[in-house]
């Protein structure tokens, strides 16, 4: 069991850095930090408008985090901020439309990934890998907020 735990995390830790480095590439292309990739592939999902504290859970980052990126993405025009709540953190994002196109790019560039990625391996493959990975994600957010059984060390 030790050894799945050790392959299980490892693969996930190469899967999360192939992905960080592969949207800082891009996003350099574009003229952009890696790091608005999953913030303008979520604002483009919610074209009604996200909050800084929606969007920061959605994409798991920190109340601090998401306001240096957001106050970036601000300054470069890629989005615009609603004045429908008073407190700043609530009001809705929306992307301007340079962050639409911003947004664009990134999408197109996500599913050209998903398809290099997946090469050799059918659907129902994906479709099942997919399930079980969910299921895994679940189960381990569980145990974030329960903790492991067993009691105290």
């Amino acid at each position: 069991m030790l050894k799945r735990f050790e392959q299980f995390s490892t693969a996930v830790a190469c899967i999360q850095h192939s992905i960080l480095k592969i949207e800082r590439n891009e996003m350099v292309k574009a003229g952009y930090k890696g790091v608005f990739a999953p913030c303008l592939v979520a604002m483009h999902h919610h074209p009604e408008g996200i909050d800084a504290a929606s969007l920061a859970k959605l994409i798991s980052k920190d109340k601090a985090a998401i306001s240096r990126i957001l106050s970036e993405m601000g300054r470069l025009g890629l989005i615009t901020r609603g004045l429908d709540h008073p407190n700043i953190y609530r009001a809705k994002l929306f992307l301007t439309p340079k962050g639409r196109q911003a947004a664009e790019y990134v999408c197109g560039k996500a599913v050209l990934a998903v398809q290099v990625a997946g090469q050799g391996m059918p659907k129902e493959e994906w479709d099942a890998f997919y399930a079980r990975l969910s299921r895994i994600a679940s189960n381990l957010m569980k145990l974030e907020k329960t903790g492991l059984p067993g009691g105290e060390a």
